[in-house]
């Protein structure tokens, strides 16, 4: 059954996103139980309209009738489809109101059709619960006038005529007439009250929905600023340690903190800086080398002993060089030649 709605209203209800408001869950209330009682209604309207239409040889107004209703009936279903609820409603209250004006509209007024009259209070029931509570009030006006008219201006039948002539009016009118707005004003007023404590009720649960959605973000702020906190406390204890010159230190935050840019940021900064500091320290152990060597050369060649040189490795950019000029220093003492490999009048 509920598989049956649910195809109902996505047939005949416009497609809309989820309710977030009172409002329009009040909307989608209304719509809803209208298209709920039009279903009704064309379950016991439908099968019968064929025979109202096709066979009835002895009633020449049901054709018209059932055309009338049907055609209230497919209004109602389209105004429902395009979102307007108050017409689509209006259509079902008119559609009960011409089926009952037009049986006793199209024969003799008789004492056997006067509980049809009764009927009326479908329709003003009809308007409290699918329109605003004030509609069953001029609903009820309305079908007062209608029995008013259809007394007077519809054929009377002679019994009908015989309880008019013996005082029986309040029976025949006031009797109907007073159930209908008796229906009408009880009607209004259970469906004001209704309405309002519905109301209260949507207030209330949007009321909880806030404080959830506060309660949520109050935890969002306590959050955040519980990271923020831890955060700055990280920052914080990463510059203590850079002047103090540990330039290995990082700033350890997950990817979800706020300060998480920040700390890639200075972790980044830190990594060059360990570079340079890299390569200065390589640049001074250089330079440190480059002087010893000089000075060793300085003195094999003050000398001219270059049978015990042996520059030794630094770990430095300068190895290569070294490693040359030791292998230049054996070479040159296994030839009888000046230390750099030609005497100076065999160079000019």
């Amino acid at each position: 059954m509920k598989r049956f709605l649910a195809w109902w209203y996505s047939v005949s209800l416009p497609k809309r996103g989820p309710d977030k408001t009172p409002g329009e869950r009040e909307r989608t209330r209304y719509a809803r139980l209208t298209s709920g009682f039009l279903l009704v209604l064309g379950l016991l309207f439908l099968p019968i309209s064929p025979i109202m239409l096709f066979d009835s040889p002895n009633s020449p107004s049901s054709p018209p009738i059932a055309i009338m209703m049907l055609s209230l009936f497919v209004c109602s279903f389209f105004f429902g489809k395009m979102g307007w609820n108050i017409p689509s409603a209006a259509c079902i209250v008119g559609y009960n109101i011409l089926g009952i004006t037009a049986v006793i509209a199209t024969n003799p007024l008789d004492p056997s059709l006067l509980p049809l009259f009764s009927i009326f209070t479908i329709s003003i029931i009809f308007a409290g619960a699918l329109m605003p509570p004030i509609a069953a009030l001029i609903v009820s006006i309305l079908c007062c006038a209608d029995i008013a008219l259809l007394s007077i201006l519809v054929h009377h039948t002679a019994a009908y005529q015989k309880m008019i002539d013996q005082g029986l009016f309040t029976v025949t009118l006031l009797v109907p007439i007073t159930v209908q707005l008796l229906a009408g004003i009880i009607t209004y007023v259970i469906m004001n009250n209704l309405i309002k404590t519905i109301r209260r009720a949507d207030r209330a649960e949007e009321i909880v929905s806030l404080q959830h959605e506060i309660a949520q973000h109050v935890r969002v702020q306590m959050q955040q600023k519980q990271q923020l906190e831890e955060g700055f406390h990280k920052i914080a204890e990463t510059h203590a340690r850079i002047s103090n010159g540990d330039l290995s230190v990082r700033v350890n935050l997950d990817e979800g903190n706020m300060l998480w840019n920040v700390a890639g940021s200075l972790n980044n900064l830190l990594n060059r800086m360990q570079r340079m500091k890299g390569e200065v320290d390589t640049l001074a152990v250089t330079r440190q080398a480059a002087y010893q060597i000089s000075n060793i050369l300085h003195q094999a060649i003050a000398t001219g002993n270059f049978a015990n040189l042996h520059l030794p490795v630094t770990g430095t950019p300068l190895d290569p060089i070294i490693i040359e000029l030791n292998n230049a220093a054996r070479n040159t003492v296994m030839q009888p030649q000046s230390p750099f490999g030609t005497s100076p009048e065999q160079r000019f």
